[in-house]
């Protein structure tokens, strides 16, 4: 539990509450990833994805769809209903593997701004919270990329019909406070992120979900995150050469590589486990392969691994 547990920076184990996207670009803070308000931003949009015509977002939907509602109130159960059948229809993986998708290019997007998503869309400071504006903008990607059947062109303009987008000047008009996020009011601010975007934006003719064509990197930093705790069914090496000065291929660490992928076959057919090439765990072996590579490795999102390949 230590290390999957949310510290804050005065403790050296677990997992960097500034690290955990939503406080590292502002959108909610500290105390609201702790309060498990994340999770309540991601049932609202996974909701707009599914639902069409949109619903209003707030504390009647998210407990309709988890049938916490009156049992004679028709409507929470009807929309209980037509989200149940919507994911069936749909396919849990085919919705896991889409949401991946467009939060995987919205965050390539953010990175060519280079600033927070509030501070680059709505032009404040952290501090505050914007789920709202996060949310509109992730479902005009969704809206254009899986519904649309598009791809982002051009990160560099995507990411400059953003800025300031949700300024006092800015087109959206988003209301604060607490209550329910209208359906009509969400529609109209959606419609307005998507007409904004949709020039950086062109007709995909392959397919949505090659991994290959979009390298999916959150995928990777679940995986590596889940290494952590799931150690039997995840291996992670630094490479297939060995650490000395000839760089040769390293027959001890193939040994050991066919004797892991060996043990996590064993685990059973139910279980699912990786093997990663290219990823050091070993602070020595980083600064090894700076030395004979010449290379900077790239530290992972969470900061506890390096990618040297």
């Amino acid at each position: 539990m230590p290390k999957l547990s949310i510290n804050n920076r005065h403790l050296a184990y677990g997992v960097d509450v500034d690290h955990i996207f939503w406080v590292q670009q502002a959108i909610l803070r500290r105390i609201d990833v702790r309060g498990s308000l994340d999770e309540q931003l991601i049932l609202d949009i996974l909701v707009d994805c599914l639902i069409d015509p949109l619903v209003s977002s707030g504390t009647y939907t998210r407990d309709a769809v988890y049938g916490s509602t009156d049992a004679n109130d028709s409507a929470p159960v009807m929309l209980e209903r037509r989200l149940s059948e919507r994911i069936d229809i749909y396919g849990e993986s085919n919705i896991r593997d889409d949401f991946s998708l467009v939060y995987e290019e919205l965050r390539a997007v953010l990175d060519v701004a280079g600033d927070k998503f509030v501070k680059h869309v709505v032009s404040r400071s952290s501090g505050g919270r914007y789920p709202r504006y996060f949310q509109a903008v992730f479902l005009a990607f969704w809206e254009l990329i899986v519904r649309g059947g598009m791809r982002v062109a051009a990160r560099s303009e995507a990411a400059l019909k953003l800025r300031d987008i949700g300024t006092a000047r800015g087109p959206l008009n988003i209301p604060g406070g607490g209550g329910d996020w209208t359906a009509e009011d969400k529609r109209k601010n959606i419609d307005v992120v998507k007409g904004a975007i949709r020039d950086a934006f062109e007709s995909d003719p392959g397919s949505r979900r090659d991994a290959a064509q979009f390298g999916l990197a959150s995928h990777l930093e679940r995986i590596l995150q889940n290494s952590v705790t799931e150690q039997s069914l995840f291996e992670l090496k630094q490479g297939l050469l060995n650490l000395g000065a000839t760089r040769e291929f390293d027959e001890g660490s193939w040994e050991k590589i066919l004797r892991s992928i060996t043990a996590i076959a064993n685990a059973g057919p139910d279980n699912t486990g990786y093997l990663v090439i290219g990823v050091a765990d070993s602070e020595k072996d980083v600064q090894r392969i700076r030395q004979l590579d010449g290379i900077e490795p790239v530290k992972s999102r969470s900061s506890r691994f390096d990618v040297v390949a």
